[in-house]
């Protein structure tokens, strides 16, 4: 069941995808192949239910914070050369995953369909329940926690392992 914030957010997003078409519609820009979250999640939650058994709902994950201006000048990375890539995260009971993905060639519903299941792995393994406190121990946890689920991805859903390899 979608909680009411996600139900606005969704709704404003729409709004806003409708705008920027209407633009790009009018100024004669053409539209970029992207594959959006709203029309594959009901996609998603079926598979990880089917695959996983695990009746998790799919939301949108927010953007990282840019970096401040102090820490960029600290830092002295030009604002052009910071990345803002959206990870998918996993809470225990959702699954948050990029609003939209880059569709060249299809690639984005298998795209999505991998950090669904990754992410379904770590929920079914209770992974989430364990991650250490402390900066080292949590990244080593957290790297073989990873290789782990990609262990297991390969084995039981052999479809995804072209994409898993990739």
């Amino acid at each position: 069941m979608a909680e009411p914030e996600d139900i606005l957010l969704e709704g404003a997003h729409h709004a806003t995808i409708f705008a920027q078409r209407l633009w790009r519609r009018h100024a004669g820009v053409p539209e970029p192949a992207t594959l959006r979250l709203v029309d594959v999640r009901a996609r998603l939650e079926l598979f990880v239910q089917a695959a996983f058994g695990l009746a998790v709902s799919v939301g949108a994950a927010d953007p990282p914070a840019l970096p401040s201006w102090f820490a960029r000048l600290g830092r002295r990375i030009p604002a052009h050369l910071i990345e803002r890539r959206t990870l998918g995260v996993a809470d225990g009971t959702r699954l948050r995953l990029p609003r939209a993905l880059p569709d060249a060639d299809g690639e984005g519903l298998t795209a999505y369909r991998l950090m669904a299941a990754g992410l379904a792995v770590r929920i079914a393994r209770g992974a989430h329940a364990h991650i250490p406190d402390e900066a080292l121990p949590r990244d080593l946890y957290l790297a073989r926690e990873a290789a782990a689920a990609d262990a297991y991805l390969a084995a039981a859903l052999p479809g995804l392992a072209p994409a898993l390899a990739a």
